[in-house]
C-alpha cells in the first residue's frame, strides 16, 4: 500500500468549476472513504445559506469522523478541515477554464451532484464573482495554514492531468 493510500482524511478545495466534486467522488470510491460535499451542509433549499454556527457544528462533526473526503470551500473555516486532514488538495485551475465549466455543467446530465436538495442548477452572479476572486481571497490563509500544519501533505492541482497523476500515484 502506498503511503497516500493509507491517508484517511482528505480535504479538497479550490475554484468553483475546477472539478473538485467529481474528483472527490472518484477518490472516495477509489479509497473506500465517505465523501462529504460542503455545499450540502452550507446551503438549504434555493441556495439559502444555513445559520453559520449550525454549519460550523455540522462541519465539526464531519471532521471528527475517522475517515473522509471533504469537498468544498467555506473559506472562513478552512482551518477546521485543514487541521484534521492528512492530505489537502487545492484545485487551482485557470479561472477562464473554471468559468467555462460552470456554464457547461448547466447542460451536463453526467456529473456529481454536490448541490443540496431543493437547489436548482443555475449560474448565479454571486458564484461568478466568488470564482473570480477566489485565489486572492484564500492565498494568505492557505500559506498560513501550510506553515501552521507542516505535517499535512499539500498538493496543488493546476490541470486534470495533475489529478490523474495523483490517482496513478495512489495506484
Amino acid at each position: 500500500m502506498t503511503p497516500l493510500k493509507a491517508m484517511k482524511r482528505i480535504m479538497i478545495f479550490g475554484l468553483p468549476g475546477s472539478g473538485k466534486s467529481t474528483f472527490a467522488g472518484y477518490l472516495g470510491q477509489l479509497l473506500g472513504l465517505p465523501v462529504y460535499h460542503l455545499d450540502r451542509y452550507f446551503f438549504t433549499a434555493n441556495w439559502q445559506a444555513r445559520d453559520y454556527q449550525e454549519f460550523l457544528d455540522l462541519q465539526q462533526k464531519l471532521v471528527e469522523e475517522p475517515a473522509w473526503v471533504i469537498d468544498g470551500n467555506a473559506s472562513k473555516s478552512l482551518e477546521v478541515r485543514f487541521a484534521q486532514a492528512d492530505i489537502v488538495i487545492y484545485f487551482r485551475f485557470k479561472r477562464l477554464l473554471c468559468l467555462w465549466r460552470v456554464f457547461k455543467r448547466m447542460f451536463s446530465a453526467d456529473q456529481v451532484q454536490a448541490s443540496p436538495p431543493g437547489c436548482s442548477k443555475k449560474v448565479r452572479w454571486q458564484l461568478i464573482t466568488y470564482l473570480w476572486g477566489f485565489e486572492k481571497r484564500v492565498q494568505g490563509k492557505v500559506e498560513g495554514l501550510r506553515q501552521q500544519y507542516p505535517g499535512v501533505l499539500f498538493y496543488e492541482f493546476h490541470s486534470d492531468e495533475d489529478a490523474l497523476s495523483f490517482c496513478a500515484e495512489i495506484g
